[in-house]
C-alpha cells in the first residue's frame, strides 16, 4: 500500500516495539496488564513478510490506510482465517472515498470485521475522542484472553518467514551460554547484589541521597547552613570511604 510523505532508507520495513506498563494505580492507569505494542515501518505490501510475523505473533493489528484499492484488497484478503483480530484506521480521506469504504465492507466477512474495529477520523473528529477509541479497543482485546506468545515461539515463527534470528548466530548463542553460567549459581538476587555488585547496594543508595540533600537542602531546619552542609559532607565523605572500602 502506498503511504507515507517521507522517504525511508534504514528504518524501511524495520519493527519498533514501545512497552506500557500499568503503576498499579486504577484511576491513572490506561491499561490494567502490560501491554508491547509495535510499528512496522513503511507499507505493509514491500513489507510483507514482517507484517506476517506481527499478525501471527500480536493478539490484534492495526491497519492504518489513506485508502483501499483493488490490489490492496486483494492482499489483505490473504489474511482469511487468522486468528489475529483487525482493526482499520482510516483518515478523513479514506472516508470519503466509496472506492475504500467498498472494499471495507468486502473485507468485513473475509476479516471479521464489525463497526468497531473500523475507526473513522473524519474532519470534526477530535484527536482526544479518537485516541480515546484505539484505547477502548486494546482494552477490549486485553479483556478477551490475548495471545500470549513466548520469545523462543517467536522466534520459531521469524525462522518460517525466513527472517534472520540472532540467536541463531554462534555469538549469540555462546553469550547466552556465558549468562547462564553466571545466573544459574543466583539463589537471592538482593544477595548477589550486595555482594558481586556492590555499588549497586544501599551504600550506594545512601550517598546517593546525602549528595542529593547537598544539593536541596531541604532538611535543614533550623540548623546553620555552615554548619549543616559541613555535616553533610562528613557523612559524604564517610560514606564515600565504604564505597572504595568495597
Amino acid at each position: 500500500m502506498e503511504s507515507g510523505n517521507l522517504p525511508r532508507e534504514i528504518a524501511d520495513g524495520l519493527i519498533e516495539i514501545s512497552w506500557y506498563f500499568p503503576c498499579g494505580t486504577e484511576n491513572s492507569d490506561i491499561f490494567p496488564e502490560p501491554v508491547a505494542v509495535t510499528n512496522l515501518r513503511g507499507d505493509i505490501e514491500s513489507h510483507w513478510p514482517q507484517f506476517s510475523f506481527l499478525t501471527k505473533v500480536s493478539s490484534a493489528v492495526v491497519i492504518v490506510t489513506e485508502s483501499i484499492s483493488e490490489r490492496e484488497y486483494a492482499l489483505l484478503s490473504c489474511l482469511q482465517g487468522s486468528a489475529t483480530k483487525y482493526y482499520f484506521m482510516v483518515n478523513k480521506q479514506a472516508v470519503t472515498s466509496k472506492e475504500t469504504l467498498g472494499f471495507l465492507k468486502k473485507l468485513a466477512p473475509v476479516l471479521k470485521l464489525n463497526n468497531s474495529r473500523v475507526l473513522q477520523k473524519r474532519s470534526a473528529t477530535n484527536e482526544a475522542a479518537y485516541v480515546k477509541a484505539l484505547q477502548s479497543a486494546i482494552a477490549a482485546i486485553m479483556k478477551s484472553s490475548p495471545k500470549r506468545v513466548s520469545i523462543e515461539a517467536m522466534a520459531e515463527t521469524a525462522r518460517q518467514l525466513g527472517i534472520q534470528v540472532d540467536q541463531d548466530n554462534k555469538k549469540c548463542q555462546h553469550a547466552s551460554e556465558y549468562a547462564k553460567e553466571i545466573t544459574v549459581h543466583i539463589k537471592d538476587v538482593a544477595k548477589y547484589k550486595r555482594e558481586k555488585l556492590r555499588l549497586q547496594g544501599e551504600t550506594w543508595k545512601n550517598l546517593a541521597e546525602v549528595e542529593k540533600e547537598l544539593c536541596r537542602l531541604k532538611k535543614q531546619g533550623n540548623i546553620p547552613l555552615e554548619k549543616y552542609v559541613s555535616t553533610e559532607r562528613e557523612i559524604n565523605s564517610y560514606v564515600s570511604s565504604r564505597i572504595n572500602m568495597t
